[in-house]
């Protein structure tokens, strides 16, 4: 049987030459938890093994994980109700210090229906990391996508480095 069948959102990553799953399988009453697999092979289809939830947010309602790579060191963003967040990776199965809003609703194209921010990607060009996200509500017309921007050489953590396109 397919183990990741039941779970929200898997994202696969190659991290230290292992292959890692992120997904959010449903603990009961609708509590979905950001939980790591990982594959040691070289190849991602391979047997993995649950390593638990990540530790940093153990028992907390999350989805949508996904890793950033700046200046050598990892950084995990997930979705937690309606904003999206950003910390340090100790290592790749639990964050460590500083917990950082990346995003909330508060423009008019990210809160017509549902004031969501959820599901980023990671994007690399140039000196720039940008991150696309969904905002709305992913079952009405007005699901859409925004862009957050990081300037190289800045400190990830502080919200002002980045910039969020506002339309």
């Amino acid at each position: 049987t397919n183990v990741l069948s039941s779970w929200y959102a898997p994202e696969l990553h190659r991290i230290d030459n292992k292959w890692y799953i992120y997904a959010a399988p449903d603990y009961g009453n609708n509590l979905h938890v950001m939980t790591v697999l990982v594959c040691d092979g070289d190849s991602p289809i391979g047997e993995y093994k649950n390593l638990g939830m990540m530790r940093g947010l153990e028992n907390q309602w999350t989805i949508d994980g996904t890793v950033l790579k700046h200046s050598n060191e990892w950084y995990f963003i997930w979705t937690r109700c309606q904003e999206m967040y950003i910390a340090r990776m100790a290592d790749p199965c639990s964050i460590t210090g500083e917990i950082t809003v990346l995003t909330k609703p508060e423009y008019p194209f990210e809160t017509r229906v549902g004031m969501i921010n959820e599901g980023p990607a990671v994007l690399y060009r140039g000196d720039k990391i940008h991150v696309a996200y969904s905002a709305n509500d992913s079952q009405c017309d007005e699901y859409c996508l925004g862009l957050l921007t990081f300037q190289v050489g800045n400190d990830i953590l502080d919200i002002r480095n980045w910039n969020k396109c506002q339309h």
